[in-house]
C-alpha cells in the first residue's frame, strides 16, 4: 500500500489533514475503512467542551487543508459532505446562500464562538439534565468544526 514508503503525505500541515487524506488514498486503492460513531472511548483524562471544540477546530482546519490541496481527496468517503455542509461554497463550486450557513458564518467569528462556548458552560452549571445541554453542545462543536473549516479554507488558498 505504501509503496513510495510514506504513509502520510509529507506537505500536510495540519495533523487531522494527514488522516482524512490517508483515508481517501486507502479508499482509492479498495481498502476497506471503517467508521462506527457509536464507539466510546475511555480515556484516562477528563474530557471537556473546550477540549471537544478546539479538536473540531483542528478537524475543520484538516478537512480544508486536504480540500484545498488535493481536491481529488473529496470523492472518497465523507469529506466532500463535510466540506460542503461546512464551508461558503455549494459543490457545484458557487457561493452557498441561506439562513443557517449565513448564522453559522454569524457565529463562527472567533470572539462570538468563543461567547457561545462560555454561554454552554454556563448553562451546564444551571441545567439539570445533560439531554438539555446537548442541542446546546451539538451547536457550540459544530460551529467549532464550520469555523475550522473557514479557517483552513483562508489559510491554504492557492
Amino acid at each position: 500500500l505504501f509503496m513510495d514508503g510514506e504513509m502520510y503525505q509529507s506537505d500536510l500541515r495540519t495533523p487531522a489533514a494527514e488522516e482524512f487524506e490517508l483515508m481517501a488514498r486507502l479508499l482509492k486503492q479498495g481498502v476497506k475503512v471503517y467508521f462506527n460513531p457509536m464507539i466510546i472511548g475511555w480515556h484516562l483524562q477528563p474530557a471537556t467542551i473546550e477540549d471537544k471544540c478546539k479538536q473540531e477546530l483542528k478537524y475543520g482546519n484538516g478537512i480544508a487543508e486536504v480540500a484545498m490541496k488535493i481536491p481529488s481527496s473529496l470523492e472518497y468517503g465523507n469529506l466532500r459532505k463535510i466540506f460542503y455542509t461546512n464551508s461558503a461554497w455549494d459543490e457545484n463550486g458557487q457561493k452557498a446562500k441561506g439562513l443557517k450557513k449565513s448564522i453559522r458564518r454569524f457565529f463562527s467569528k472567533e470572539s462570538r464562538r468563543n461567547g457561545l462556548l462560555k454561554f454552554v458552560k454556563f448553562l451546564e452549571k444551571v441545567l439539570p439534565f445533560d439531554f438539555i445541554l446537548f442541542p446546546f453542545y451539538r451547536f457550540v462543536v459544530g460551529n467549532f468544526l464550520f469555523a475550522g473549516v473557514q479557517e483552513g479554507i483562508q489559510k491554504f488558498k492557492k
